[in-house]
């Protein structure tokens, strides 16, 4: 049994199957609480102090987390999720602006990648492309995915196209065996919702068959028809849920398209 107390949180152990040191309770729409004797059970407020540190210009909450987590990245992953959705809260009791958001993102993500784990999992498989929607600036979420992805030994690369249009140059370039769109982890932005549906749709024309398309981010954890509704195979809130969705998804469906 682990024993000590961070700054950050408290370890301790809980109920629930262990998945790479902790456990997941989770739907797939939703962030997961990861408790074992190897995952931290954050302590109240942690997270929101740290998006807090992160719109003022200041990392240190988090790396300090991110150095105890320095041997599982699946652990970095999960704090990191957590953390960018704090800033939501943030920003509904207006404690920052869309602005603020912005820079805070991208300094947890210069943070994240200086302090990662490794990740040597041998890749197979034809690779899987990683992209933000187009014209979405909150895109943390790619390097989240990646790693886990990459964890769990599929070959990834990702890109970050401006347009549908580039997005269908890079299909029509390189035959991936599926497609992971990323969405904002901070808000759901439902009203962008048909602007997804036609990047879906854009990637399955350019796309081979079969291919898998699945949506990551808040609108997931919000619409619990998120998948159907931008025509994916699959959508989630968290990025440790994305290898076991691509597995579910292994038959996909191909939209009618007018």
């Amino acid at each position: 049994m682990c024993s000590s107390i961070s700054r950050f949180g408290e370890f301790r152990a809980d109920r629930g199957t262990p998945l790479n040191g902790f456990s997941v309770r989770s739907q797939s729409g939703s962030l997961g609480s990861y408790e074992h004797c190897d995952g931290p059970c954050w302590r109240p407020g942690a997270m929101r102090e740290a998006a807090l540190g992160l719109t003022r210009g200041d990392a240190t909450l988090l790396a300090q987390a991110l150095d105890e987590a320095s041997n599982d990245p699946g652990r970095q992953v999960c704090l990191c999720e957590h953390v960018i959705e704090a800033h939501a809260a943030l920003w509904a009791e207006d404690l920052c602006t869309e602005c603020h958001i912005s820079l805070g993102l991208a300094l947890a993500l210069s943070t994240f990648r200086r302090h990662q784990a490794d990740v040597d999992a041998p890749a197979h498989g034809k690779p899987l492309l990683i992209a933000p929607v187009p014209g979405e600036s909150h895109f943390i979420g790619a390097s989240l995915a990646y790693t886990m992805l990459t964890q769990a030994g599929r070959a990834v690369s990702y890109e970050f196209p401006r347009s549908n249009g580039e997005l269908a140059a890079l299909l029509d370039a390189q035959p991936f065996s599926g497609l992971v769109l990323i969405s904002s982890g901070v808000f759901p932005r439902q009203h962008r919702t048909g602007q997804i549906l036609e990047t879906v749709e854009t990637a399955r024309r350019h796309g081979p068959a079969p291919f898998r398309i699945l949506l990551y981010g808040k609108l997931a954890g919000c619409e619990k028809a998120a998948a159907r509704q931008v025509g994916a195979d699959g959508a989630c809130a968290s990025a440790l849920q994305l290898d076991g969705l691509l597995l579910d998804s292994a038959t996909p469906k191909r939209r009618q398209l007018h």
